[in-house]
């Protein structure tokens, strides 16, 4: 993986909060980024065949594109739950099976491993990319964060939202306001 590359990614951690006076369910975000900003998961480069390994080995994809837990902020909880790194069956004659995963199989188990991060619910139009996500249960006075960091590779200005749930009849409309050093 080319670091520069990684160099030119902006990354933002966002989160969603209950100001309200009781909890709130059945909840759906929806985010808007101008089209030629966002940086999808399944853009991102592959790690090269000698650190793929070790990388799933360390779960750094974990520790990189999660947004950790904190005292104010809960880590999000509504991940679909997949099965661990199966291996894809390899049908080579019985005299070059080898027991270590090729680079193909890493890259399918690296893709899997994302794929369960960012579970956005992904669509374009023409002016946006556009991010859905669902929280089923969030309490007053409490913040969840998003499933993932957001990676840009522009920066746009604002990020407008839209929130629908349960208990709240109207659509919450917003814009985030984007300003990276």
């Amino acid at each position: 993986m080319n670091i520069s590359y990684i160099d030119n990614i902006k990354f933002v951690e966002l989160i969603v909060s209950n100001l309200g006076k009781t909890y709130d369910e059945d909840i759906d975000v929806k985010l808007m980024v101008p089209k030629g900003c966002l940086l999808k998961h399944n853009n991102l480069l592959y790690p090269e065949e000698n650190i793929i390994e070790e990388i799933q080995e360390i779960e750094l994809d974990e520790l990189l594109f999660k947004i950790e837990e904190s005292d104010s902020v809960d880590a999000y909880s509504y991940f679909q739950i997949i099965p661990s790194n199966i291996e894809r069956v390899n049908i080579n004659p019985p005299l070059t099976y080898t027991t270590k995963p090729s680079y193909e199989d890493q890259k399918y188990n690296y893709k899997n491993s994302l794929d369960h991060i960012f579970i956005y619910k992904d669509f374009t139009n023409s002016e946006f990319d556009i991010l859905r996500f669902g929280i089923e249960y969030l309490k007053h006075n409490s913040s969840m964060a998003f499933p993932s960091i957001l990676m840009f590779e522009n920066v746009p200005q604002t990020v407008e939202y839209e929130i629908t749930s349960k208990h709240i009849p109207d659509v919450v409309k917003g814009k985030i306001h984007l300003k990276i050093d």
